[in-house]
């Protein structure tokens, strides 16, 4: 991962110094462990941060993201994280975005993305990826750095730990898409 990121987008709600560091640690999780929501979570930071380089983590488009762009890729990202179709015309014209298909399906992938977007918009409190405390001068806390192994995928209790978190981000993603299409719907039927 090269170091040429570019500003932070003033539509994202964390503060610089934290963008930056779920850059890394995502990457890194991602790169050591192959963790596919860290790298879901990679994909859409890495987006904001390099717009003219990268995809965005979903739809693969290509323009730069947006406050309205960035909603509509973390929609379609928690779509296909909770297993339900994509998003239809009417979301995309009531995000204020312009359509694009779903062309990133995997859950795990689409999970991090969502997360790492609904982080930036200020939607979650929660960066999708551990980060390291920092004091007030910013300088990274002695001990509170992530460590990442490579796992031992062949052992039982690593497969079944992963089944047991797959589970719970499935339902996760359900239960706030649930929410979000409800509200929606509600809108629409509203105006």
């Amino acid at each position: 991962m090269s170091s040429d990121v570019g500003p932070v987008p003033g539509w994202v709600v964390p503060v610089e110094l934290a963008v930056r560091d779920c850059l890394i640690a995502a990457y890194q999780v991602y790169d050591v462990a192959d963790d596919t929501a860290a790298g879901g979570a990679f994909a859409a930071v890495n987006w904001v941060l390099r717009p003219a380089t990268q995809p965005g983590p979903a739809t693969d488009r290509t323009e730069a993201p947006s406050w309205e762009i960035a909603r509509g890729e973390s929609w379609a990202a928690l779509c296909a994280a909770a297993g339900q179709e994509e998003p239809t015309g009417w979301d995309w014209y009531r995000l204020g975005a312009s359509p694009r298909p779903t062309r990133i399906v995997d859950p795990a992938w689409c999970y991090g993305a969502w997360r790492a977007l609904s982080w930036l918009l200020g939607v979650r409190p929660d960066p999708p990826v551990e980060l390291p405390d920092r004091d007030a001068d910013g300088a990274v806390v002695p001990g509170s750095q992530r460590y990442v192994a490579r796992p031992d995928r062949d052992r039982p209790a690593w497969q079944d730990a992963q089944r047991a978190r797959r589970g719970r981000e499935t339902g996760e993603a359900l239960r706030h898409w649930r929410h979000i299409r409800e509200l929606a719907d509600r809108t629409r039927t509203a105006g």
